[in-house]
């Protein structure tokens, strides 16, 4: 429970001042919706963070925004 608001959390941070990572969100608010959007990107930084971690490996935002 409290990853899941950590998270949340970490997907607005994301957003801030990153113009990527906002045209990218405003692509799934067309499909989805602005709150099912912000979850999405969420679940998506914590699968990022899970690999990372994993495999030892830094952020790439050009990975994480194409799949």
């Amino acid at each position: 429970m409290h990853l899941r608001w950590a998270f949340g959390e970490a997907a607005c941070l994301f957003l801030r001042n990153n113009p990527p990572g906002q045209a990218y969100h405003q692509r799934l608010v067309n499909q989805y919706g602005k709150s099912k959007a912000l979850s999405i990107i969420s679940q998506k930084l914590a699968r990022a963070v899970y690999v990372m971690l994993k495999r030892k490996e830094t952020f790439e935002m050009k990975k994480f925004l194409q799949g």
